[in-house]
């Protein structure tokens, strides 16, 4: 199943994810053998490491990235920047600034909180940033147990929010909490896009294997090629209109 990750932890030495250089072809190896045909590459940005200069650096490791894939694998990957922000009420005026990035260089921004935030900051924030012309993505939504009270993913569709899990969450045994409230709501097709998340080639690695066979079981193609891939390329041309995932 052909797939693009629109949230990984990919590049070297610049967050808490990919040490160094070797690591992140051990992970591209693994993506590679899970099928994914594209990268939006997503380290942490925050109010604290927000820059002009942190933005270039990123561009500048995607380019190396680029080339290392090619050199030593052979292949010409797409690899687009990003960033998987931790929101603030600075988050705006940050990307104004162009000291945050958005994916693709879209209006689409991938935005994370802390477990404990309350439920009205959460939405206060989509609101915030979908009134200011960006289209919000909440990154790994199954982490906020706020949001697993019913009908709450459906208020923040409304509100303007898209929403993405990750496969690790999807793919847990039948006795998982969290795995059981994520596969519900992709059975109410209540998630725009599932990501791979990961940080190494170790316990957060890109596999994506357990997730597609039960998705495979349980949803049907049309919306599956969406969460996959189908999304992510509405990231790519920069579209959007989307309420419920079609």
């Amino acid at each position: 199943m052909k797939k693009i990750d629109m949230h990984c932890h990919i590049l070297p030495g610049i967050d808490d994810g990919s040490a160094n250089p070797k690591e992140t072809l051990t992970m591209l190896r693994m993506a590679l053998k899970q099928d994914f045909v594209g990268m939006i590459v997503t380290p942490h940005g925050s109010v604290q490491n927000a820059s002009t200069e942190r933005v270039e650096e990123i561009r500048i490791l995607i380019k190396k990235f680029r080339i290392q894939a090619y050199q030593r694998l052979g292949i010409r990957l797409p690899v687009f920047p990003g960033q998987e922000i931790m929101y603030s009420v600075d988050t705006r005026q940050l990307l104004k600034e162009g000291k945050l990035l958005t994916l693709a260089d879209s209006r689409y921004i991938l935005l994370e909180f802390m477990p404990g935030t309350p439920y009205s900051k959460i939405y206060s924030a989509v609101r915030q940033m979908q009134t200011t012309g960006y289209i919000p993505i909440l990154a790994h939504v199954e982490r906020y147990h706020v949001l697993h009270e019913e009908g709450r993913l459906d208020e923040l569709i409304e509100a303007g929010a898209r929403i993405q899990m990750n496969y690790s969450s999807v793919g847990g045994s039948w006795n998982n909490n969290t795995a059981q409230w994520c596969k519900k709501q992709l059975k109410n097709r209540c998630v725009h896009y599932l990501g791979t998340d990961m940080h190494n080639s170790g316990e957060r690695s890109p596999e994506t294997e357990h997730a597609e066979k039960w998705m495979q079981k349980n949803l049907d193609e049309e919306y599956i090629w969406a969460l996959v891939q189908g999304n992510a390329r509405r990231i790519l041309d920069d579209r959007g209109s989307m309420r419920k995932s079609k």
